[in-house]
């Protein structure tokens, strides 16, 4: 009884998540890093190896550094990760958060890792993460916020492509996409303080993975429940630009719901923006709004694409001028480390680039200007084309227009035309359109064409956003397992 009651004790100290702390986790998920960070100071002065202060600290740390990419900072708070992990070592395991608060912090150190691009390191934080939850979970196995984080490692080991998976197998790892999204799905339905966070990653998950949309109203409810969240507010416009409804995006930049706030938390928003104003033909304002996130963002990412997409609205404006000078700053501004800023690199590189009246149609397409895009489509044919690259493209980019707009027997018709038109190709088009008749049929329920198409993706090699459609083709394939 006195050992019981003294482990109990132990557990109370070190390990409750109290009400302080909840106010702490719930302002970082605002992005009230200061507000988060009083708390957190609160509770270290009442218990400094208060657990999950700990790991809340190190989150609060983290995060701005993250979406930032701020490298100096990266720099000055490198050594924080093994001093946190030591203080959370030298706890008593007398509670399910000893093994959750380790693992935690090991996976916001992966992400931070690999957006710096330390992939080896971040690649054995997230084995060491996935080996505490696996123990902690043998021990706890109903405990929910190591079920919720082991759940989204199941999801992304589940989705990895085949060329990549001797690695999971090496570190002794197993992914499970469908229990993986079952449990947080589970998780985010809950009455658990982790619901939100659940929501987030089961949307993204959702969206960029598997290309679905099924939960794409839980970002309508956390707003709700939440509307001044700029958090929320980000995942909200940035899901509309990707399913291209730059329209209502751009409703949120029109009625000031895009503050001053948000654009200092998140520059990513003057990104977005140029995006949208790209879409719409707003060529002006689009460049406008790129150079913004090029002067407010810290960082490397989307550098090279930002200035490709300059080029491309100073081009499509006949400012051959400028069009030449931002086309060269490709080439050496940025680092070409995520799929977006490799494309840009090879498409100033490349000896052909697409005629105007395809990438209008691209650019329209991708805003969900669909009627413009068709009007411009039906005055167009293939056969006016000389080169080979824009006769392939311009069937691709009808099966897109026509998947988009919902017409699927003509998607699936341009689809099939873009993969015979040249089998050859390096371009993207093909293992897309492969990618994209995959979720075709499997939405339609037709499982076995939607394997052979998802399968398909992993003949093509050596194109620009590889890693990207394999993942997804991979994820698709797992989501058909039953």
């Amino acid at each position: 009884m006195f050992l019981f009651f003294q482990c109990q004790g132990v557990a109370a100290q070190y390990f409750e998540f109290n009400e302080t702390l909840q106010k702490a986790y719930g302002n970082i998920l605002c992005l009230h890093y200061d507000k988060s960070q009083a708390f957190i100071n609160a509770q270290l002065k009442v218990t400094p190896k208060h657990a999950i202060a700990l790991y809340l600290k190190n989150f609060n740390e983290i995060l701005p550094v993250f979406i930032l990419e701020d490298k100096q900072s990266y720099q000055r708070i490198a050594s924080h990760e093994d001093e946190v992990l030591r203080a959370l070592e030298k706890l008593p395991p007398t509670s399910p958060y000893f093994y959750f608060t380790q693992a935690e912090v090991k996976l916001h150190w992966a992400l931070l890792k690999l957006k710096f691009g330390d992939n080896a390191s971040a690649a054995l934080n997230v084995r060491a993460c996935y080996k505490l939850l696996e123990t902690g979970l043998k021990k706890y196995p109903d405990f929910v916020p190591m079920l919720k984080t082991m759940a989204v490692l199941k999801i992304v080991i589940g989705s990895i492509p085949e060329s990549y998976t001797w690695i999971t197998s090496v570190a002794g790892l197993y992914g499970d996409l469908n229990k993986g999204i079952q449990q947080l799905s589970s998780i985010a339905h809950g009455n658990t303080i982790y619901n939100r966070e659940a929501k987030l990653w089961l949307l993204l998950c959702e969206h960029y993975l598997l290309g679905n949309n099924v939960h794409s109203n839980l970002i309508a409810e956390l707003r709700k429940q939440d509307p001044h969240n700029i958090l929320y507010l980000f995942i909200d416009v940035s899901l509309k630009v990707h399913d291209a409804h730059s329209e209502e995006a751009l409703i949120y930049y029109q009625n000031k719901t895009v503050n001053s706030e948000a654009y200092q938390l998140i520059p990513s928003f003057y990104y977005m923006l140029g995006e949208v104003n790209l879409h719409k033909g707003l060529y002006q304002e689009s460049i406008a709004a790129f150079n913004l996130y090029i002067q407010a963002y810290k960082g490397q990412a989307y550098i090279k694409d930002t200035y490709y997409k300059i080029f491309i609205a100073y081009w499509l404006l006949g400012n051959e001028p400028q069009a030449k000078k931002h086309k060269s700053l490709v080439l050496t501004k940025g680092v070409a480390r995520n799929d977006s800023d490799k494309q840009a690199l090879k498409m100033v590189k490349a000896a052909h680039f697409p005629a105007k009246d395809i990438y209008k149609i691209r650019l329209m397409t991708d805003g969900g200007y669909l009627t413009e895009a068709i009007a411009l489509v039906n005055k167009l044919n293939q056969q006016q084309f000389n080169n080979a690259s824009d006769r392939i493209e311009f069937q691709y980019r009808k099966a897109r227009l026509f998947h988009k707009s919902g017409d699927v027997e003509q998607a699936i018709l341009y689809y099939v035309q873009t993969i015979k038109e040249n089998p050859n190709s390096k371009e993207y088009f093909i293992p897309n359109s492969c990618l994209q008749l995959g979720y075709i049929y499997r939405d339609l329920k037709q499982e076995a064409k939607a394997t052979f198409y998802f399968k398909k993706v992993f003949e093509y090699h050596n194109y620009e956003y590889k890693q990207t459609i394999e993942s997804k083709a991979k994820a698709g394939l797992s989501s058909l397992e039953k």
